[in-house]
This record gives structure tokens, sequence and C-alpha cells, in this order.
């Protein structure tokens, strides 16, 4: 059960890490971080679980910030980042503990930003610590996902902020998926956005 929930939430989060938009890599983030809730309770790392808990509720309220087009204000990122800090205390296990309290607390910076560009520097620190804390719990997957989350973002990062790209990673890979003649009309409509 542990491998296929790793499995689940390393999909989900490369997926989360090529969406052009803020609200999808949001919603696509939040359905990886419950799988990781779950590989986390799985190995027993509790203040993983937890600090994934909050986190999900992190990334639920800032996705409808988003939504509604509203800017979060510095309480409401102080307030998470000490509910995390109070989280980790209370469920303390080694010192392995304080890389996930790193990683959450930094995403959640980088998740209250408005500029895609600075969320994408988030996510490229994120995996690089993650790989770290995996490692030491033996989440094995994860490494691999991590790894490969790293990559994704760094395409990101070249696609949409280097070249500028405005149509999303997934719509031009499908276009050398489909057939013949559905890629025809897919080339069309890519020249006419440009």
């Amino acid at each position: 059960m542990v491998i296929a929930t790793q499995i689940i939430s390393v999909v989900l989060n490369l997926f989360s890490r090529l969406q052009k938009t803020k609200a999808k890599t949001l919603l696509i983030f939040t359905c990886s971080t419950l799988f990781s809730i779950l590989t986390y309770i799985f190995l027993n790392q509790m203040a993983g679980a937890f600090l994934l808990i909050a986190a999900t509720i992190r990334t639920v309220i800032f996705y409808l910030y988003d939504y509604f087009k509203l800017k979060p204000n510095l309480a409401v990122l102080l307030t998470f980042e000490t509910t995390y800090i109070i989280l980790v205390g209370l469920t303390w296990q080694s010192s392995v503990d304080t890389l996930i309290l790193l990683s959450v607390m930094m995403l959640t910076f980088a998740f209250w930003q408005d500029n895609m560009y600075v969320l994408r520097i988030g996510m490229v620190l994120d995996p690089i610590i993650l790989t770290i804390y995996n490692v030491l719990i033996g989440a094995y997957i994860n490494i691999i996902g991590d790894m490969a989350c790293l990559i994704a973002v760094i395409i990101s990062i070249i696609y949409y902020d280097v070249y500028k790209r405005s149509t999303p990673i997934i719509k031009r890979l499908l276009y050398y998926v489909k057939p013949k003649r559905k890629r025809k009309r897919l080339k069309a409509r890519l020249r006419k956005r440009k």
C-alpha cells in the first residue's frame, strides 16, 4: 500500500509542477499531498503526516484566495508558519522532522506569492529538501519522484519563464500524441493564439 500511495503522489506531483497557472498547480498539488499523507502514516512519520494535513489546508485556502483573485496578507502566512512549528513541536520524533518542516514552510512562502516564477523557484528547492528527508525515512519511490519533479519544474521554468510560452506544456505534449488529423487542427489553433 505504501508503494501505491507513493506512485500516485509522485505522478500527481509531476503534473502539478508542469502547470501554467497557480490555480491548477494548487489543485493538483492538493491531491498529491493527500496521497503523501497516507504514505507518511504508513511509514509511521506522524510529524510529516500532520504537517501535510496542515499543508493541504494551506493549499486549499491559497487556492480559494487565487480563485477569488485576492492576495493573502502577511498574517495568513505567519499563521500557517507558526502552526507548522507548533505541530512539529507536538509530534516531534527525531531531528529528521526539521527537514519536512523546512520544506513545508518554504512552499508556504512560495504559494503565498502571486508570481508563478517565485512559486516555481520554491518548487525547485522543495524536491531537494524532500529527497534528503525521504532517504532518511525510507520512502524510496518518493526519492525517484522528487528527482523527476525537480527536472519537471526546471523544464517548466525554461518553458514558461525563459521562453515565455503561453501554451501549457501538457497541450504541447498532446500535440505529438494525437492522430495526424487532430494534430493539424490543434496546430492551427496554436498558431491563432500566437
